[in-house]
């Protein structure tokens, strides 16, 4: 008897979560997937966990980043949400971060996607943003008690291996965003093209749209590169809800300004000195990259050179003389 018993649960178990994999309607796919899982638990009260009680963690521990529980649970955003901290040497984002503000104070199309190439600085123009909100910039007065936060793609992925259980996290995460005591969160969404171009980018294509659907009261902010961008505009219901911001990368003049910033810096703390002749040289160099574009290939270089002058201290060098 006990054996037959074992036979039907698990029959029930593989019945339910096919058949929530087959149904569109996300009422009723949830409600299969709820009953499966609650098979898995007992059968006794199965009924009473379809009806609210918490669904057995599954999977690995990236699966269980988010609870599961039926309504959620606010400390799953702790898990999958890192606070933005703002930079103050940031050059050049004055112009975004203003579109940005007004962007975000919009009632239709109201999720800014920064546009630019890798390497340009997008990234760097959330942490300006983050900082212009700090120090209360009137630019952005609108926004000078919210918060920016990255959206950790690896932890919104991890344990969705089955068709829609992507759509059901993401769904859950928003559903928490949506709580009063979040309402001051912006949630930044950083190289998007990352996502698209993986197994779950029509997924999680399909999770935006239900979430513009829905008009949750939640404020997003996407970080994207020209192409995948393109590609993604070509859906009607996204151009209608996202409002792009180019970012062009910025000119060398720019660019010089970064690298004089970071040689004070370079100065005070490592006690290493840059000459204007050795920053000419990282410009030029900086160019001839045609993988990735300026800020972020200048500045690498010039950290690169920096770290070679701190190991040469040792023999009594002051001064970056190889550019390698």
């Amino acid at each position: 008897m006990k054996n037959l018993i074992k036979k039907m649960q698990i029959f029930i178990v593989v019945l339910s979560l096919l058949f929530a994999q087959v149904v569109n309607a996300n009422p009723i796919k949830d409600y299969f997937l709820r009953l499966g899982r609650a098979f898995i638990g007992s059968t006794d009260n199965a009924a009473e966990r379809v009806k609210g009680a918490p669904i057995p963690r599954q999977g690995d521990e990236a699966g269980r980043l988010v609870d599961e529980t039926v309504g959620g649970n606010t400390a799953v955003l702790d898990q999958i949400l890192t606070r933005v901290v703002g930079n103050a040497n940031i050059t050049g984002a004055d112009i975004i971060i203003s579109k940005m503000a007004r962007i975000l104070r919009r009632k239709e199309k109201a999720a800014p996607v920064i546009v630019a190439p890798a390497g340009s600085g997008k990234s760097a123009n959330i942490q300006a943003l983050q900082h212009a909100i700090d120090t209360k910039n009137t630019d952005v007065e609108n926004l000078w008690d919210h918060q920016l936060y990255f959206l950790n793609i690896n932890s919104l992925v991890g344990g969705t291996a089955l068709r829609g259980s992507l759509e059901q996290k993401f769904s859950s995460i928003l559903v928490e965003l949506s709580k009063p005591e979040n309402a001051k969160k912006i949630i930044v969404i950083d190289e998007l093209e990352n996502i698209l171009k993986s197994k779950y980018g029509m997924e999680f294509i399909e999770s935006l749209k239900s979430y513009f659907a829905r008009e949750m009261p939640v404020k997003f902010i996407f970080n994207i590169t020209p192409g995948p961008y393109d590609d993604l505009m070509k859906d009607p219901q996204l151009v209608r809800r996202m409002f792009p911001v180019f970012n062009r990368p910025p000119g060398l003049p720019v660019v010089r300004r970064i690298l004089l910033n970071l040689t004070r810096a370079a100065e005070e703390i490592d006690g290493i000195k840059v000459s204007s002749d050795q920053i000419e040289s990282i410009l030029r160099l900086s160019l001839l990259n045609t993988q990735l574009s300026n800020p972020d290939v200048a500045i690498t270089m010039f950290n690169d050179a920096v770290l070679n002058a701190v190991a040469d201290l040792a023999t009594g060098s002051e001064q970056i003389k190889h550019i390698r």
